[in-house]
């Protein structure tokens, strides 16, 4: 499991392009499209998305081509979040590798069962 840590000192606040702040993200997976373009898929464990930067739902770069390369839903309010990897590293203050899950039923950033 990877954890993506955003800066701040509340997750009452939100950052310019939306992103909770002092708050964990589950990285699930990353692509590298067609075009050369590295995302980053992250998931907000809270179940919603505010992230309006490049490559968010709203985003004109998403062709067809690209949403079928990543597996792209139209914007569902899930908490799903596509970033390019060098957005990742301006907006992430830290990245935590988790190795061993075993035991683990929960925590902070991880919901068991959760069908999304």
């Amino acid at each position: 499991m990877i954890q993506a840590g955003t800066p701040g000192t509340s997750d009452s606040y939100t950052n310019a392009d939306g992103l909770v702040q002092s708050h964990a993200y589950s990285v699930l997976s990353t692509h590298k499209l067609s075009n050369g373009v590295r995302l980053v898929k992250m998931r907000n464990p809270w179940g919603s998305d505010s992230f309006h930067g490049r490559w968010s739902d709203q985003s004109t770069l998403w062709t067809e081509q690209f949403k079928k390369e990543v597996g792209f839903k139209e914007d569902q309010e899930d908490g799903f979040i596509f970033m390019q990897i060098e957005d990742y590293f301006e907006q992430v203050e830290s990245t935590d590798f988790n190795y061993d899950t075993e035991g683990m039923y929960s925590d902070s950033f991880l919901m068991i069962g959760d069908d999304t």
